[in-house]
């Protein structure tokens, strides 16, 4: 199979994540619980065999519990939107390498204060064609930069991040109508 039949002009692509986690640190007076889950939805449309472009969207659910404090618990859910373009190109056969840039359009949260969040990135991994309608997709890494502003408090941060993890890589599926 040659991996450029597998997109077609116009056609869309499916696919997204999920990440749950439930963590517990237990040190000293400290006792934390930490129960975090994602679910990422993507949604686009392939212009050409090397373009898509298309939206990420993310819902967000976090608790913090610190069993040793009387502040209670921490709870937090967050609604994103991020417009993508993706450029990829064949390696070989059924594997294409891909970039893919965002920024964040659009995010709502509930954490009890009111925070700004701008975020702009690239990111770059490896796409395996399983069939004409089905990739396996590997991000490796990626550049960002995000800027976190808390109106209820003041408080500003900036963060430049290059990621990467060949140890546990993000792994997902993608779906070509």
């Amino acid at each position: 199979m040659n991996s450029s039949v597998s997109q077609n002009a116009a056609s869309m692509l499916l696919g997204g994540n999920l990440l749950f986690t439930n963590s517990r640190i237990t040190q000293s007076s400290q006792d934390m619980r930490e129960l975090y889950l994602s679910i990422g939805p993507v949604i686009g449309i392939v212009v050409n065999q090397n373009l898509t472009v298309g939206i990420l969207t993310d819902f967000e659910y976090s608790k913090l519990e610190d069993k040793g404090s009387s502040s209670g618990s921490i709870y937090g859910t967050t609604i994103s939107l991020a417009p993508f373009i993706r450029l990829q190109d064949s390696i070989t056969g059924n594997l294409k390498y891909f970039f893919e840039s965002y920024m964040l359009a659009l995010q709502m949260g509930q954490y009890g204060d009111k925070i700004k969040t701008f975020n702009v990135g690239i990111g770059f991994g490896l796409l395996y064609f399983m069939s004409s309608k089905l990739s396996l997709e590997l991000n490796i890494g990626g550049f960002s930069f995000i800027q976190v502003s808390n109106k209820t408090t003041g408080k500003e941060s900036n963060k430049f991040s290059f990621d990467y993890d060949l140890v546990r890589p993000n792994l997902g599926i993608k779906y070509y109508l």
